[in-house]
């Protein structure tokens, strides 16, 4: 093949790589998020890097039980980084950076070979505008997801290494090229059907030659192809006894694509995520000037046109000699056989999460609509046009891009936010104190952040010394009750060794640790501020169905004895069981008190710090029922069901599904008052944390 524009390439390719560059430049010294926090795995206790670990992720995670993917190629890559620069975030983060401009350049070639260099402004702007697509910051700054900047990048290279062998001849390259299949298959399976696309080149390109000559190069596509294949699973059954297995977490592929709702977001989420790749979060602001609706809309029908204008461009030149009918037949096939391997697992929310396979499938759709907003095909290559309108679509997805990138800034600050938060909080209360934190953050508006990696992200390398911890997530507050109460887990193991715990809850804007309990209580006359909680510990679970976890000690209601198991019946009148952690099933909870037995009328006050305080007024008999009394000492105990109170006509208990937002902090104390309306007595303040709080089974 003619390259006219020989040697006059460099500037082009120059500005492409700054393009890249620049665009995620403000985001270089990213921290770590996620899954990025499994670098542990190449290193000892210490934070060293180990090769025996190593090695054992070389063919990595073979040492997981539950997830068969088999990407080794990117290991080497964070293993050198990691022996050369440590666990330091920028530096990783320049690696990605420049395989990111890495794929950008390969497209500028391949783009120009694949348009015959008719005009060198087609890769150009297929590069500019992949460099800058708002879709790409969870694949670039994402360091785990550097598996698809290099399975991108070895099929690009794969790609221009085949054509130059349907053009030039010659073994190596036909061999090379199958090498890059290898090797991006080992970094992404995006990579593995690529040989289809290289049956498509074979069809359309290369030199002038017969029909059955072409179909003779396909057939030898389709027999080395099979015997990769072949090969590849072979590895894959001798490394796991399976061809395929489960896929994060999940038993199959399909088990995940219905728990996570796969098709039923296809179009209108994770399509329409990779065409107009705004988030919603930001971009579903109204406009200034209202008849034009939101941001989102109007970036929809802005880039409709755009399209519309490629598209008709595209459709003109498919008949003309060597001319958009190879190309579109090339950037299609490469899509659709780039999105079979994911096809069950990947989808996108409007926040662009988990959009990362996007950069490997938009690829050519976005080289297609800068090929026909360019038009290299065009005699006199359509005038100005040909520059003014792919460089105004750039700015277009520059700007998106940089107000997309706002979610990554939140989420590096939510992650720095919350270690630096816990390193206070151990530094606070000593090293020997475990901290639970509630609503353990997972994501920023798209960006993905801590999830359970907390306790990971809180030692070596990250932190030194190791700070001990425990994440309680939103979305499986179902388990909070077993998390916290389990004596085979690490949060009751810590506290029946006899070592503290310390309950936080992870709060936003910025991020910050709230203390749970301790909370400190407003002066009562003469009686000086005391902590609303007196002691971390004292916590009533609510799981679903009703099922409750009762405190072993502190001031909370709670069986007789050292454990037991606890049925509460409707008049709240307890009948215990010997053996086991302290549990109740139950259609009602109550707060109890004693009171002298003159004492007729009470106020019972419930309060979620900081804030909150609601007051409800309940009698001996009426509202307040006497579970016993004490003749000698004058003295009874009393219990106020919450499903007796009533706030704006709602009862508190059984509380109505979604009532709780995970979990509810309430300091309760009862006042009691004379028969005049005077308080004649106040008891101590005690602690509920109500977990997941649903109606128990009838």
């Amino acid at each position: 093949m003619t390259d006219p524009h020989r040697g006059r390439h460099w500037l082009l390719v120059a500005f492409v790589v700054a393009c890249a560059l620049g665009s995620y430049a403000g985001h270089a010294d990213m921290y770590f998020v996620k899954d990025d926090f499994n670098i542990v795995l190449l290193t000892d206790d210490e934070g060293a890097f180990s090769a025996t670990e190593w090695w054992g992720q070389f063919i990595w995670p073979t040492e997981r039980t539950w997830d068969d993917i088999w990407r080794p190629v990117p290991a080497i890559t964070w293993a050198a980084e990691y022996l050369v620069f440590g666990a330091d975030p920028l530096a990783l983060h320049l690696g990605q950076l420049l395989l990111h401009a890495l794929c950008c350049v390969a497209l500028y070639w391949l783009v120009n070979r694949l348009t015959w260099f008719r005009d060198p402004l087609a890769g150009f702007f297929a590069a500019c505008l992949f460099a800058v697509y708002p879709s790409h910051p969870e694949a670039v700054l994402w360091l785990t997801q550097r598996t698809v900047l290099m399975g991108l990048l070895f099929s690009f290279v794969a790609m221009i290494l085949f054509d130059r062998w349907l053009h030039e001849g010659g073994r190596r390259y036909f061999v090379l090229a199958f090498l890059c299949v290898a090797l991006g298959t080992l970094s992404r399976e995006h990579a593995l059907p690529l040989p289809a696309v290289f049956c498509v080149q074979a069809l359309f390109y290369g030199p002038p030659r017969s029909f059955m000559s072409r179909v003779r190069q396909i057939v030898s596509v389709i027999v080395v192809y099979v015997a990769f294949v072949a090969s590849y699973f072979g590895c894959r059954y001798l490394i796991w006894g399976r061809l395929t297995g489960p896929y994060s977490g999940y038993s199959t592929n399909q088990a995940y694509a219905e728990a996570n709702q796969v098709w039923e977001r296809f179009w209108n989420e994770t399509i329409m995520s990779g065409v107009v790749p705004g988030n919603w979060h930001w971009f579903n602001e109204p406009v200034g000037w209202s008849a034009l609706g939101t941001w989102y809309g109007l970036v929809t029908w802005v880039l409709a046109g755009f399209a519309a204008v490629a598209l008709v461009r595209l459709a003109l030149s498919l008949s003309k000699p060597r001319g958009s009918l190879g190309f579109v037949a090339v950037a299609l096939t490469f899509t659709v056989v780039s999105w079979l391997p994911v096809h069950e697992v990947f989808w996108v929310n409007r926040y662009l999460l988990n959009s990362r396979s996007w950069y490997h499938l938009i690829a050519f759709l976005v080289a297609l609509m800068a090929v026909g907003l360019v038009n290299p095909w065009r005699a006199d290559r359509g005038g100005a046009l040909r520059v003014a309108l792919p460089v105004s679509l750039l700015l277009i997805y520059g700007a998106m891009l940089q107000v997309n990138l706002r979610s990554w800034s939140g989420g590096d600050a939510q992650v720095r936010g919350l270690q630096s938060a816990l390193v206070d909080a151990s530094t606070a209360s000593g090293p020997d104190a475990m901290h639970v934190v509630l609503h353990s953050p997972q994501e920023y508006y798209g960006c993905t952040t801590v999830s359970a990696y907390l306790p990971t992200m809180m030692g070596p390398p990250f932190v030194q010394p190791r700070v001990p911890c425990f994440p309680l997530l939103s979305e499986d507050r179902a388990s909070w009750a077993r998390s916290l109460f389990d004596p085979t887990l690490p949060v009751r193991r810590w506290a029946n060794q006899g070592r503290p715990l310390r309950f936080h809850v992870a709060t936003g804007g910025p991020t910050a640790l709230r203390p749970v309990f301790g909370a400190k209580e407003g002066p009562q006359g003469d009686r000086p501020p005391i902590p609303v909680f007196p002691a971390d510990g004292e916590v009533v679970a609510v799981g679903a169905g009703g099922s409750t976890l009762l405190p072993r000690g502190g001031s909370g209601w709670r069986p007789d004895g050292r454990a037991a198991v606890l049925q509460v019946d409707g008049l709240l009148s307890p009948a215990t069981e010997g053996g086991g952690v302290p549990v109740t099933v139950c259609d009602d909870l109550a707060v109890v008190f004693d009171a002298h037995r003159s004492a007729e009328r009470f106020v019972v006050h419930l309060l979620a710090p900081p804030d909150k305080h609601f007051q409800f007024p309940v009698a001996a008999g009426s509202g307040a029922t006497v579970l016993s009394s004490d003749e000698a000492s004058g003295r009874r105990r009393l219990a106020v069901a919450l499903s007796g109170l009533t706030f704006q006509g709602v009862p508190l208990w059984p509380p109505l599904p979604g009532s709780f937002p995970g979990y509810l902090p309430v300091m309760w104390r009862v006042e009691a008052l004379e028969a005049s309306g005077r308080a004649s007595g106040l008891s101590p303040s005690t602690n509920l944390l109500v977990i997941e709080g649903r109606r128990s089974a009838p």
